[in-house]
């Protein structure tokens, strides 16, 4: 009823009001191309990072091959699709892959109510990629190229040869710096020629962009084609506008292996690398290998393929217009692992194929119009959008103990809307209210169908200030989804059969400022995301696992955004944008009381790291309180009192995997022909579990290397407290110095720009691990080299945050020098 009656009091504002010009809807979440984050960049999510309100990016460590996690507005779900959907130039692309950075024109992200329009599929938002067009220049020719080197960031370090002996370790005749064996400076190189036409009613756009780069583990790295090609027409004195995008990529990627880093922590600096005969020397302990032999004997490579294609048209015929698009996607993943036959490969003889093809099909048609209703303007779209998407995998894995095992599966989803989409507009009202109704295969009959919608408000109060400054509120709430993988139905059988799409409610109330001037503004935005039906794995009484909606998730917080022109010369410029987002979560209802998720690994009771508990924030660190230590051994708090340590009972919350807070802050000048920028961001609140620490902060260890530290030292670890450290950081995330070469008007090139770039420059933590970025997901402990499924059926890595493992590749320092060419 809140709802509808601020909505009420709105529609009764406009009808009060005389308006000849229209309002226009003030859009936030858009980062265009001038403000995209410069230097070393690789995924789209790079260009954003810390740009824009609500949304969390992580990556921890430099591997150059893996995905970035993103969080919008915090958490959407547990076992769906937990990252935004990403569509570009209006087709939903599963593989990011698509598009290469240097094509990107701007991002704009859906975070809010706005997310229904894209129905079940929303909920973990949406990001909208537009491509880079023709400029209708007759003829335009433009050229960028950089070089990259990498060098890794090491903050955690373990006792050197020297340390390790006098320490009383077992000399063994080697001198071996393991970490320095397994990593090396990283080199790449990027380059993008693009290229634009205007031929007759036809503007065309090509571009074609290669990367090769390594990463900072020995013999892993990537190479990248990306191509593109556009074409826009106008015809009918521009009644109506044809716009084709087509993309296709192709890559090549060795992975390396993440173990190798855990075993370049725990291995004895006195083991050498090969032994005088010229074979891997080995440590045979348990779960310890050569960590330059796992490297050199084992191959771990990936190959990806994907091409898209977006054909829009649009037809006017006065105040109607009809919308038309088509489009498909489809994108191909193989992963080869094969490991050598000596005692080095630690899974002697063993390959593992894994493919995977997705494939997506688009078909939508809207009519709408336009009509003018003395001071209101009033716009209505009927359309209906129709998705087709197909994935399927085949997994083989030849053991020579076990045998050869394949697996094979197919997932078809077939989805359905019907939407209705109504906009009034005055001079100091707006308001939009759109309707969608969707039906979608993923889910079992009587269960498949789902009602969408949002109503997004504004009004204009620069009436009531005394400056000619524009002052805006804004309301919204709406709905949007999510479903699950056809997956969880396939292999469940007849224990999933009642599942419907998760269920997300967006509350928004926004106040936007913008001064006289319009050199400075600021929004600030008070949001609720309620997460109901939240699908979760159960197990049965007779110890089988099934899928029920059975969880309910709050995400609450504000998001505030500065920005100023501060100075605007002649000969200089100063602008700075400051951007601020708080999160807090909290369970209404879950499956159980208490469900904890990530365990600590052999050798600790196998413990769990994190809890998820109903009436508390969303994943917790849980475990013991330490008070100190006596006779060698830490004391464990009896937090009930009732005269022993009991597992559960005298456990409680030790940390917040979530951050409470980030920001980012960009600053950009410029001084005649130089150009500055630089972006500062900052994650705070939330805190890690050091798994190295655990492990390898041990008093007299005699099985592994020690770290260096000057924190107390026990013989043996507890998971508690001591462990579970606050990890906010700050970070200089880029700067980039540019300079624009002076050049004759007339001739042939138009311009030359030459910048040079740091990525990761300078971080402030007091997190004693190696890198103290948030971690969204965790794939357990890889235990004898261990690989993560690469498709996990129980998706718990998605709720289980905040663990740093021992494998997490060390971060790196990116230094880059580039240039870029127009003609």
């Amino acid at each position: 009823m809140k709802h509808l009656s601020l909505v009420l009091a709105l529609v009764f504002s406009v009808v009060t009001t005389n308006a000849q010009d229209s309002l226009v809807l003030v859009r936030h979440s858009i980062v265009a191309d001038s403000s995209f984050n410069k230097g070393n960049i690789h995924s789209p999510y790079q260009l954003i990072h810390g740009k824009v309100t609500g949304v969390l990016i992580s990556r921890p460590g430099a591997d150059p091959n893996k995905a970035f996690d993103v969080r919008v507005r915090g958490i959407s779900t547990v076992t769906g699709n937990i990252e935004p959907l990403v569509v570009i130039d209006g087709m939903p692309a599963d593989n990011i892959l698509s598009i290469d950075p240097n094509d990107i024109e701007r991002i704009e992200i859906l975070k809010g109510p706005e997310s229904a329009r894209w129905g079940m599929q929303g909920a973990s938002g949406v990001m909208l990629i537009t491509t880079k067009r023709n400029s209708n220049r007759p003829f335009w020719l433009s050229y960028h190229a950089y070089a990259s080197m990498e060098r890794k960031i090491q903050k955690q370090f373990v006792l050197s040869t020297d340390e390790f002996l006098a320490n009383g370790g077992n000399d063994i005749g080697g001198r071996t710096n393991w970490i320095e064996e397994i990593t090396q400076n990283a080199y790449g190189s990027n380059h993008h020629l693009a290229l634009g036409k205007a031929a007759g009613v036809f503007n065309l756009h090509g571009s074609f962009n290669y990367r090769t780069f390594n990463g900072i583990q020995r013999e892993t790295g990537f190479k990248r084609l990306n191509g593109l090609f556009g074409v826009d027409t106008r015809l009918l004195n521009d009644n109506l506008i044809i716009r084709y995008t087509g993309s296709i990529a192709d890559e090549k990627a060795e992975l390396g292996f993440d173990n190798a880093f855990k075993q370049a922590v725990q291995l004895f600096p006195t083991l050498p690398v090969m032994l005088e005969t010229g074979i891997y020397a080995e440590p045979n302990q348990f779960d310890e290998y050569n960590a330059v032999a796992m490297i050199r004997e084992n191959m771990n490579e990936r190959t990806r393929f994907a091409h898209l294609h977006a054909l829009s048209a649009r037809l006017k015929m006065g105040n109607f217009y009809f919308d038309a698009f088509s489009g498909l996607t489809r994108s191909e993943l193989e992963n080869r692992e094969v490991y050598g036959n000596s005692l080095a490969a630690y899974r002697s003889g063993e390959l593992f194929e894994a493919s995977r093809e997705t494939s997506r099909a688009r078909t939508r048609a809207e009519v709408g119009s336009f009509w003018a209703l003395s001071s209101v303007n009033l716009e209505a779209k009927l359309g209906a959008d129709h998705q087709r998407s197909n994935r399927t995998f085949h997994l083989l894995n030849a053991n020579p103990q076990f045998g050869t095992r394949t697996q094979r599966g197919e997932m078809p989803v077939n989805l359905m809307a019907y939407t209705l989409d109504v906009t009034l507009r005055a001079k100091r009202f707006y308001i939009d209210l759109y309707n969608r109704i969707e039906r979608s295969s993923a889910l079992a009959a009587g269960h498949n169908r789902g009602h969408f919608y949002s109503v997004k408000a504004a009004y204009d109060l620069s009436s009531l200030l005394s400056s000619n400054s524009q002052w805006l509120i804004e309301a919204g709430f709406g709905r949007s989804g999510l479903t699950p993988f056809d997956s969880l139905r396939t292999y469940m059988g007849t224990l999933s059969t009642n599942l419907t799409y998760e269920r997300s409610d967006h509350t928004d109330l926004s106040s936007h400022y913008t001064s006289r001037s319009g050199k400075w503004s600021v929004s600030v935005t008070r949001y609720q995301k309620k997460i109901s039906d939240i699908i979760f794995p159960i197990r049965t009484p007779d110890f089988r696992q099934r899928y029920e909606n059975r969880s309910i998730l709050y995400n609450r917080g504000w998001e505030i955004e500065l920005k100023a022109l501060v100075i605007k010369k002649d000969a200089f410029d100063f602008s700075t944008g400051l951007n601020f987002t708080s999160l807090k979560t909290k369970w209404e209802q879950l499956p159980d009381p208490i469900l904890k998720s990530g365990t600590t690994g052999p050798g600790f009771g196998s413990t769990n790291f994190v809890a998820h508990i109903e009436g508390e924030p969303y994943g917790q660190l849980y475990g013991y309180i330490v008070t100190g230590i006596q006779q060698n051994q830490w004391e464990v708090a009896d937090l009930n009192n009732d005269g022993w340590i009991g597992y559960e009972d005298d456990q409680t919350s030790i940390g917040q995997a979530l951050p409470s807070h980030w920001i980012g802050w960009t600053n950009s000048f410029r001084y005649n022909r130089f150009s500055l920028s630089f972006l500062w961001r900052g994650v705070f609140g939330h805190s890690l579990a050091n798994v190295s620490a655990l492990h390898f902060r041990i008093n007299n260890n005699v099985n592994w290397n020690t770290l260096k530290t000057t924190k107390p030292l026990a013989d043996g670890n507890v998971w508690s407290n001591e462990f579970a450290e606050k990890a906010s950081y700050a970070r200089l995330d880029y700067m980039s110095l540019d300079y624009l070469f002076p050049l004759s008007t007339n001739g042939k090139i138009k311009s030359i720009r030459l910048y040079v770039a740091g990525n990761n420059l300078v971080t402030f933590s007091k997190y004693s691990g190696n890198d103290p970025d948030v971690r969204l997901t965790d794939y357990g402990e890889q235990l004898a080299g261990g690989r993560p499924s690469m498709f996990p059926y129980d998706n718990s890595p998605s709720y289980t945050p905040g663990i740093d493992r021992s494998s997490t590749w060390l971060p790196a320092r990116t230094y880059v020098l580039g240039v870029n060419i127009s003609f």
